[in-house]
């Protein structure tokens, strides 16, 4: 009986973690999924892109040490093309290089961090959404060093997907770490490349039906 009252307070705690997260980016549970870290998270964002040997992932010169060597790994082990935008000489990132850019390689994502690490720069993440958007490209946000600081609007932003730690600006422990995952994506049945039943209904003998939240991309949760 104590167990069984621990594990409901435990399913009441995570279910507010959900609606509390969600607001605080001004999203929906359904779009939350809860990782043991921001860079787990993200490799579980790139794990649900079916990349295809040439693709493009266009970046920034300015980029979390980890998500360069996620793209680097991909690029020996997939022969994928990373490009890095170029920076304005206020070290804003430069739009117009960036629209050039996609109408060039057709990328299969855009990647950028919000604030990266040791330099206080705070990169043009909405701009960067607004052009994403008109040309239907993937885009995703590591906002490691911003969620918890600033105001973080996935909305202005127009993101696909968003990663950020609980142990930094939200004051949460280590070990915790969340994934938002737009509507947008989520329709489009993306999952990650190696799904359970936390992710999944088997649904036919050969067959699977995805559930349709954001935690199937992150298979514990």
């Amino acid at each position: 009986m104590r167990r069984l009252r621990s594990c409901r307070k435990e399913c009441r705690s995570s279910g507010k973690i959900y609606n509390e997260t969600a607001t605080l980016i001004n999203a929906k549970p359904s779009n939350i999924a809860f990782a043991t870290s921001a860079t787990e998270a993200y490799t579980k964002a790139l794990s649900s892109i079916i990349f295809k040997e040439g693709d493009t992932i266009i970046t920034t010169a300015d980029d979390y040490i980890s998500n360069q060597i996620t793209f680097i790994s991909l690029q020996k082990k997939m022969n994928l093309k990373i490009i890095r935008m170029k920076n304005l000489p206020d070290h804003e990132l430069d739009l117009d290089d960036l629209e050039v850019l996609i109408k060039k390689h057709h990328p299969r994502i855009v990647a950028v961090t919000h604030i990266p690490t040791n330099s206080g720069l705070i990169q043009n993440v909405e701009g960067v959404g607004k052009i994403c958007r008109e040309y239907g490209i993937l885009y995703l946000v590591d906002a490691c060093q911003s969620v918890g600081q600033m105001v973080v609007d996935v909305e202005k932003i127009n993101c696909d997907f968003l990663t950020a730690t609980g142990r930094k600006f939200m004051r949460g422990p280590r070990g915790t770490g969340f994934l938002y995952v737009s509507d947008k994506v989520l329709e489009q049945n993306y999952a990650p490349l190696l799904l359970d039943m936390r992710g999944a209904k088997w649904s036919e003998f050969d067959d699977y039906e995805l559930f349709d939240s954001a935690k199937m991309l992150v298979l514990r949760m």
